[in-house]
């Protein structure tokens, strides 16, 4: 192993790592007004409630604009962020689905 991971558990790396990228995915579910609601293992369980302003402005009680939100940021995520790979010093890089770019 290379001098400077000595005394790094491969453990703690690939926990940085994974932190590293659910904090990228948090930011962009904030963005959409999602909330996260819980962490179940490496997947989140997160919701994307109505606002007042869409429950008021439709006869759906605005769930057709959240479940718009909630595919914008699905998208934006899969487009963004796509698949990650984990570097040795616990930094993350991310790249599309389907052979795109690295």
């Amino acid at each position: 192993m290379h001098a400077r991971f000595a005394g790094t558990s491969g453990v703690e790396l690939l926990t940085n790592c994974m932190n590293n990228y659910f904090t990228r995915v948090m930011s962009m579910i904030l963005a959409f007004d999602g909330d996260v609601v819980k962490f179940a293992g490496d997947s989140m369980i997160v919701t994307f409630a109505p606002s007042k302003e869409e429950v008021a402005g439709s006869q759906d009680g605005g769930l057709y604009a959240a479940t718009a939100r909630s595919m914008q940021c699905a998208h934006v995520l899969a487009t963004r962020l796509g698949h990650m790979r984990m570097k040795m010093n616990g930094q993350v890089r991310h790249g599309r689905w389907g052979g795109g770019a690295i």
